[in-house]
């Protein structure tokens, strides 16, 4: 009985194989196809995200709880983009508290989870080619925050990231002094 059983399934040895080798070459090809549009999950993450902050167990998000700042530059930020604005205003275009995102992007095939969130800082200044609107400099206004650990560990992060992208970068401790010309940059 045994062997008349073993006789009757040996024939669909190689059928077996073959549909173990072809579950197996759809499985990897689906996890390629998920990592390389891994991004339109995420775009449908984000957007489920900013959903899900509008709306808190079926409620309306509350507004109410945001209110517009007197001012985005504090007054040594201020005493300092004067002072780049009247060294290098007539050649680029000084933009203030950029989002890192504007400047740096993420080769794209880089998983968006890992490395997304480094992304997420604000630069001081950060000048930019007025016929180009190249990135031609980044420049950080230091003061004592700049001391405490978790700030000492971010900008050394920035000043890495800035070097690995060839961005000129300046930290700067003195509002309103200016430590080289812009042109030893471009």
């Amino acid at each position: 009985m045994f062997t008349s059983v073993l006789t009757m399934l040996l024939p669909l040895v190689p059928m077996l194989l073959l549909l173990f080798a072809v579950g197996l070459v759809l499985r990897v090809l689906g996890n390629f196809l998920s990592k390389r549009f891994h991004l339109d999950d995420q775009q449908d993450h984000r957007a489920s995200v900013e959903n899900r902050h509008l709306q808190t167990a079926g409620e309306e998000f509350d507004f109410s709880k945001y209110k517009k700042k007197s001012i985005i530059l504090s007054t040594a930020e201020q005493t300092h983009f004067s002072a780049l604005q009247a060294a290098y205003g007539e050649q680029y275009y000084i933009f203030c508290q950029v989002g890192l995102r504007a400047v740096i992007e993420l080769e794209p095939d880089t998983w968006e989870f890992k490395y997304g969130n480094s992304l997420r800082k604000i630069l001081d200044f950060v000048l930019v080619n007025k016929q180009t609107f190249a990135v031609e400099k980044v420049i950080e206004l230091n003061d004592y925050t700049h001391q405490k650990a978790n700030r000492v560990v971010r900008d050394e992060f920035i000043q890495k990231l800035f070097t690995q992208c060839d961005i000129p970068f300046e930290e700067h401790w003195e509002a309103g002094k200016l430590s080289e010309p812009l042109s030893s940059a471009t």
